[in-house]
Protein backbone atom coordinates (compact mmCIF):
# COMPACT_ATOMS: atom_id res chain seq x y z
CA UNK A 1 0.00 0.00 0.00
CA UNK A 2 2.80 2.38 0.87
CA UNK A 3 4.52 1.51 -2.37
CA UNK A 4 1.38 2.42 -4.36
CA UNK A 5 1.10 5.77 -2.58
CA UNK A 6 4.73 6.52 -3.30
CA UNK A 7 4.21 5.63 -6.97
CA UNK A 8 1.14 7.87 -7.21
CA UNK A 9 3.02 10.75 -5.59
CA UNK A 10 5.87 10.27 -8.03
CA UNK A 11 3.50 10.35 -11.00
CA UNK A 12 1.89 13.57 -9.75
CA UNK A 13 5.31 15.15 -9.18
CA UNK A 14 6.45 14.32 -12.73
CA UNK A 15 3.16 15.58 -14.16
CA UNK A 16 3.62 18.86 -12.32
CA UNK A 17 7.11 19.28 -13.71
CA UNK A 18 5.82 18.63 -17.24
CA UNK A 19 3.13 21.30 -16.82
CA UNK A 20 5.73 23.83 -15.70
CA UNK A 21 7.98 22.93 -18.59
CA UNK A 22 5.10 23.26 -21.05
CA UNK A 23 4.69 26.86 -19.98
CA UNK A 24 8.29 27.55 -20.95
CA UNK A 25 8.13 25.91 -24.37
CA UNK A 26 7.87 28.50 -27.17
CA UNK A 27 4.44 28.37 -28.79
CA UNK A 28 2.74 26.54 -25.93
CA UNK A 29 -0.59 27.88 -24.73
CA UNK A 30 0.76 28.31 -21.22
CA UNK A 31 3.54 30.62 -22.39
CA UNK A 32 3.01 34.25 -21.40
CA UNK A 33 3.16 36.90 -24.09
CA UNK A 34 6.14 39.24 -23.97
CA UNK A 35 5.37 42.39 -22.02
CA UNK A 36 4.68 45.45 -24.12
CA UNK A 37 7.14 48.35 -23.78
CA UNK A 38 6.30 51.47 -21.82
CA UNK A 39 5.42 54.78 -23.41
CA UNK A 40 8.30 57.09 -24.17
CA UNK A 41 7.79 60.58 -25.61
CA UNK A 42 5.89 61.43 -28.74
CA UNK A 43 8.28 62.41 -31.52
CA UNK A 44 7.54 64.89 -34.30
CA UNK A 45 8.99 66.61 -37.33
CA UNK A 46 9.14 70.35 -36.85
CA UNK A 47 10.84 73.44 -38.23
CA UNK A 48 13.93 75.07 -36.78
CA UNK A 49 12.85 78.69 -36.42
CA UNK A 50 16.37 79.97 -35.77
CA UNK A 51 17.96 78.23 -38.75
CA UNK A 52 16.83 76.82 -42.08
CA UNK A 53 15.74 73.22 -42.30
CA UNK A 54 13.75 70.85 -40.15
CA UNK A 55 14.52 68.59 -37.20
CA UNK A 56 13.20 65.70 -35.16
CA UNK A 57 12.03 66.63 -31.67
CA UNK A 58 10.47 64.88 -28.71
CA UNK A 59 7.45 66.46 -27.04
CA UNK A 60 7.93 67.06 -23.33
CA UNK A 61 5.48 68.32 -20.73
CA UNK A 62 3.32 71.36 -21.52
CA UNK A 63 4.06 70.96 -25.21
CA UNK A 64 7.71 71.90 -25.03
CA UNK A 65 10.02 70.19 -27.49
CA UNK A 66 13.55 68.83 -27.17
CA UNK A 67 15.85 68.55 -30.17
CA UNK A 68 16.64 64.94 -31.02
CA UNK A 69 18.20 65.11 -34.48
CA UNK A 70 18.74 67.76 -37.15
CA UNK A 71 19.62 66.53 -40.67
CA UNK A 72 21.42 69.63 -41.87
CA UNK A 73 19.52 71.53 -44.54
CA UNK A 74 17.43 68.51 -45.57
CA UNK A 75 13.65 68.33 -45.40
CA UNK A 76 12.15 65.46 -43.42
CA UNK A 77 9.36 63.38 -44.89
CA UNK A 78 8.75 60.63 -42.35
CA UNK A 79 9.98 59.12 -39.07
CA UNK A 80 9.37 55.90 -37.14
CA UNK A 81 10.91 54.18 -34.11
CA UNK A 82 12.28 50.65 -33.94
CA UNK A 83 10.28 48.39 -31.61
CA UNK A 84 13.03 48.60 -28.96
CA UNK A 85 13.12 52.41 -29.10
CA UNK A 86 16.82 52.63 -29.91
CA UNK A 87 16.81 53.26 -33.66
CA UNK A 88 15.04 56.08 -35.46
CA UNK A 89 14.24 55.57 -39.13
CA UNK A 90 13.81 58.75 -41.11
CA UNK A 91 13.27 59.65 -44.75
CA UNK A 92 14.54 62.96 -46.06
CA UNK A 93 14.87 64.87 -49.28
CA UNK A 94 17.53 67.52 -49.76
CA UNK A 95 16.42 70.21 -52.19
CA UNK A 96 19.25 72.60 -53.06
CA UNK A 97 21.47 71.15 -50.33
CA UNK A 98 25.22 71.36 -50.48
CA UNK A 99 27.80 69.76 -48.20
CA UNK A 100 26.48 66.73 -46.33
CA UNK A 101 22.96 67.02 -47.74
CA UNK A 102 23.18 64.45 -50.56
CA UNK A 103 24.44 61.74 -48.18
CA UNK A 104 21.20 62.10 -46.19
CA UNK A 105 18.89 61.92 -49.19
CA UNK A 106 16.76 58.79 -48.89
CA UNK A 107 16.06 56.52 -45.91
CA UNK A 108 18.39 56.53 -42.92
CA UNK A 109 18.71 54.72 -39.61
CA UNK A 110 19.95 56.69 -36.61
CA UNK A 111 21.38 54.81 -33.61
CA UNK A 112 20.37 57.12 -30.77
CA UNK A 113 22.71 55.34 -28.35
CA UNK A 114 25.85 56.11 -30.35
CA UNK A 115 24.66 58.96 -32.56
CA UNK A 116 25.82 57.08 -35.65
CA UNK A 117 23.75 57.12 -38.82
CA UNK A 118 23.68 54.94 -41.90
CA UNK A 119 21.74 55.33 -45.11
CA UNK A 120 19.96 52.20 -46.30
CA UNK A 121 18.25 53.59 -49.40
CA UNK A 122 18.98 56.42 -51.83
CA UNK A 123 15.25 56.69 -52.56
CA UNK A 124 13.06 58.75 -50.27
CA UNK A 125 9.44 58.10 -49.36
CA UNK A 126 6.89 58.65 -46.61
CA UNK A 127 4.78 56.75 -44.07
CA UNK A 128 7.70 54.70 -42.75
CA UNK A 129 6.58 51.68 -40.71
CA UNK A 130 9.04 49.49 -38.80
CA UNK A 131 8.02 45.82 -38.60
CA UNK A 132 7.50 44.42 -35.06
CA UNK A 133 10.28 41.87 -35.57
CA UNK A 134 12.74 44.72 -36.36
CA UNK A 135 13.75 43.05 -39.62
CA UNK A 136 11.94 45.14 -42.25
CA UNK A 137 10.68 48.59 -43.09
CA UNK A 138 7.61 49.50 -45.10
CA UNK A 139 7.62 52.81 -46.94
CA UNK A 140 5.36 54.53 -49.46
CA UNK A 141 7.15 55.72 -52.58
CA UNK A 142 5.79 58.71 -54.47
CA UNK A 143 4.19 58.00 -57.84
CA UNK A 144 6.41 58.85 -60.86
CA UNK A 145 6.67 62.58 -61.54
CA UNK A 146 4.37 63.46 -58.62
CA UNK A 147 6.17 65.00 -55.66
CA UNK A 148 4.96 65.58 -53.10
CA UNK A 149 1.86 63.40 -52.94
CA UNK A 150 -0.29 61.80 -50.28
CA UNK A 151 -0.31 58.37 -51.91
CA UNK A 152 1.95 56.04 -53.89
CA UNK A 153 3.13 52.42 -53.83
CA UNK A 154 4.02 50.50 -50.67
CA UNK A 155 7.53 49.00 -50.68
CA UNK A 156 9.01 46.60 -48.13
CA UNK A 157 12.78 46.31 -47.57
CA UNK A 158 15.26 44.72 -45.22
CA UNK A 159 17.16 46.92 -42.79
CA UNK A 160 20.27 46.86 -44.92
CA UNK A 161 18.27 48.24 -47.84
CA UNK A 162 18.21 44.98 -49.75
CA UNK A 163 15.13 43.17 -51.07
CA UNK A 164 13.45 46.54 -51.71
CA UNK A 165 10.29 45.44 -53.51
CA UNK A 166 6.84 46.89 -54.13
CA UNK A 167 3.92 45.21 -52.40
CA UNK A 168 1.46 44.04 -55.04
CA UNK A 169 -1.78 45.45 -53.64
CA UNK A 170 -3.55 45.75 -56.99
CA UNK A 171 -4.54 49.36 -56.34
CA UNK A 172 -2.53 51.09 -59.09
CA UNK A 173 -0.34 53.19 -56.81
CA UNK A 174 -3.03 54.78 -54.67
CA UNK A 175 -1.81 53.47 -51.29
CA UNK A 176 -0.51 55.03 -48.07
CA UNK A 177 -0.31 54.46 -44.30
CA UNK A 178 1.01 50.88 -44.06
CA UNK A 179 0.73 49.50 -40.52
CA UNK A 180 2.08 46.09 -39.46
CA UNK A 181 0.23 43.49 -37.43
CA UNK A 182 2.11 42.56 -34.22
CA UNK A 183 3.11 39.23 -35.79
CA UNK A 184 4.64 41.00 -38.79
CA UNK A 185 2.70 38.77 -41.19
CA UNK A 186 0.06 41.28 -42.37
CA UNK A 187 -0.34 44.97 -43.04
CA UNK A 188 -3.30 47.32 -42.93
CA UNK A 189 -3.17 50.18 -45.43
CA UNK A 190 -5.10 53.09 -46.88
CA UNK A 191 -6.21 53.20 -50.52
CA UNK A 192 -7.63 56.29 -52.20
CA UNK A 193 -7.10 59.68 -53.77
CA UNK A 194 -10.43 61.42 -53.21
CA UNK A 195 -12.37 58.74 -51.32
CA UNK A 196 -10.54 56.29 -49.07
CA UNK A 197 -10.86 52.76 -47.72
CA UNK A 198 -8.76 50.54 -45.47
CA UNK A 199 -7.70 47.01 -46.38
CA UNK A 200 -5.61 44.21 -44.89
CA UNK A 201 -3.09 42.19 -46.90
CA UNK A 202 -0.53 39.48 -46.18
CA UNK A 203 3.07 40.68 -46.13
CA UNK A 204 3.73 38.71 -49.34
CA UNK A 205 0.99 40.61 -51.20
CA UNK A 206 -1.71 37.93 -51.07
CA UNK A 207 -5.18 37.74 -49.52
CA UNK A 208 -6.13 41.41 -49.74
CA UNK A 209 -9.55 42.17 -48.27
CA UNK A 210 -11.52 45.27 -47.36
CA UNK A 211 -11.57 46.18 -43.67
CA UNK A 212 -13.53 49.45 -43.70
CA UNK A 213 -15.01 51.70 -46.37
CA UNK A 214 -14.98 55.50 -45.98
CA UNK A 215 -11.97 55.24 -43.66
CA UNK A 216 -8.27 56.07 -43.84
CA UNK A 217 -4.86 56.06 -42.08
CA UNK A 218 -5.04 52.73 -40.21
CA UNK A 219 -2.95 51.97 -37.12
CA UNK A 220 -2.72 48.37 -35.84
CA UNK A 221 -2.76 48.12 -32.03
CA UNK A 222 0.28 46.61 -30.26
CA UNK A 223 -1.82 43.72 -28.95
CA UNK A 224 -3.29 43.07 -32.40
CA UNK A 225 -6.98 43.00 -31.58
CA UNK A 226 -7.86 46.49 -32.79
CA UNK A 227 -7.14 48.63 -35.84
CA UNK A 228 -7.75 52.36 -35.41
CA UNK A 229 -8.81 54.34 -38.47
CA UNK A 230 -9.78 57.91 -39.22
CA UNK A 231 -13.47 57.94 -40.11
CA UNK A 232 -16.09 60.66 -40.17
CA UNK A 233 -15.99 62.88 -37.10
CA UNK A 234 -13.15 61.04 -35.34
CA UNK A 235 -11.48 57.66 -34.86
CA UNK A 236 -13.10 54.25 -35.12
CA UNK A 237 -11.81 50.87 -33.96
CA UNK A 238 -12.22 47.63 -35.91
CA UNK A 239 -11.16 44.07 -35.24
CA UNK A 240 -8.96 42.51 -37.96
CA UNK A 241 -12.11 40.60 -38.99
CA UNK A 242 -13.86 43.90 -39.74
CA UNK A 243 -16.16 44.23 -36.71
CA UNK A 244 -16.73 47.80 -35.55
CA UNK A 245 -15.87 47.81 -31.82
CA UNK A 246 -15.62 51.57 -31.28
CA UNK A 247 -16.42 52.19 -27.56
CA UNK A 248 -18.63 54.93 -26.13
CA UNK A 249 -19.64 56.14 -29.55
CA UNK A 250 -20.89 59.65 -30.10
CA UNK A 251 -23.88 60.02 -32.44
CA UNK A 252 -21.49 59.97 -35.41
CA UNK A 253 -20.10 56.59 -34.31
CA UNK A 254 -16.53 57.69 -33.54
CA UNK A 255 -14.32 58.72 -30.62
CA UNK A 256 -11.85 61.57 -30.25
CA UNK A 257 -11.69 63.98 -33.16
CA UNK A 258 -10.78 63.78 -36.87
CA UNK A 259 -7.12 63.00 -37.45
CA UNK A 260 -4.45 60.36 -37.95
CA UNK A 261 -4.42 57.82 -35.08
CA UNK A 262 -1.15 56.57 -33.54
CA UNK A 263 -1.18 53.85 -30.84
CA UNK A 264 0.97 54.20 -27.74
CA UNK A 265 3.56 51.40 -27.31
CA UNK A 266 1.65 49.93 -24.35
CA UNK A 267 -1.63 49.93 -26.29
CA UNK A 268 -3.51 51.96 -23.70
CA UNK A 269 -3.63 55.33 -25.45
CA UNK A 270 -4.11 56.76 -28.93
CA UNK A 271 -2.53 59.97 -30.21
CA UNK A 272 -4.38 61.89 -32.91
CA UNK A 273 -2.63 64.14 -35.41
CA UNK A 274 -5.28 66.78 -36.07
CA UNK A 275 -5.36 70.09 -37.89
CA UNK A 276 -4.89 72.04 -34.66
CA UNK A 277 -2.16 69.90 -33.11
CA UNK A 278 -1.57 66.48 -31.56
CA UNK A 279 -4.04 65.14 -29.01
CA UNK A 280 -3.93 62.06 -26.79
CA UNK A 281 -6.83 60.03 -25.41
CA UNK A 282 -7.34 56.72 -23.66
CA UNK A 283 -8.08 53.79 -25.94
CA UNK A 284 -11.77 53.96 -24.95
CA UNK A 285 -11.99 57.58 -26.11
CA UNK A 286 -11.94 59.18 -22.67
CA UNK A 287 -9.50 61.79 -21.43
CA UNK A 288 -8.93 63.57 -24.75
CA UNK A 289 -6.48 66.46 -24.35
CA UNK A 290 -4.12 68.59 -26.43
CA UNK A 291 -0.42 67.69 -26.10
CA UNK A 292 1.12 70.18 -28.52
CA UNK A 293 0.01 72.63 -31.17
CA UNK A 294 2.65 71.18 -33.50
CA UNK A 295 1.25 68.77 -36.07
CA UNK A 296 4.48 67.02 -37.08
CA UNK A 297 3.62 67.06 -40.78
CA UNK A 298 6.72 68.89 -41.94
CA UNK A 299 7.25 71.05 -45.00
CA UNK A 300 5.69 68.58 -47.43
CA UNK A 301 2.77 67.66 -45.16
CA UNK A 302 3.73 63.97 -45.30
CA UNK A 303 5.00 63.43 -41.74
CA UNK A 304 3.17 62.01 -38.78
CA UNK A 305 4.08 61.62 -35.12
CA UNK A 306 5.86 58.49 -33.86
CA UNK A 307 5.54 57.27 -30.28
CA UNK A 308 8.88 56.08 -28.88
CA UNK A 309 8.85 52.72 -27.05
CA UNK A 310 10.71 52.58 -23.75
CA UNK A 311 11.98 49.40 -22.14
CA UNK A 312 11.74 48.81 -18.40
Amino acid sequence: MNGKRALDAGVLFVAGILVLLAGAVPGSKAQARPALPKNGPLTVITSDLSRSGEYVATVARRGRTKLLYRPGCCELLSIDWSPNGRWLAFSSTCLGCGGPGPSLFGINLLDTASGKRRRISKQDGFDLAWSPKRSRLAVVRFPPDVFPSQYGSIHVMKLDGSADRPLSTGTEGSDSSPSWSPSGTRLAFDTGRTTHSVSIIDANGSNRRLLAADASTPAWSPKGGRIAVQAGCGVKLFTPAGEDVTPNRRPCGAIGLPGVPVWSPDGRKIAIQAETGIYVMNADGSGLHLVTTLTGRGMFKAGRPAWRPRKG
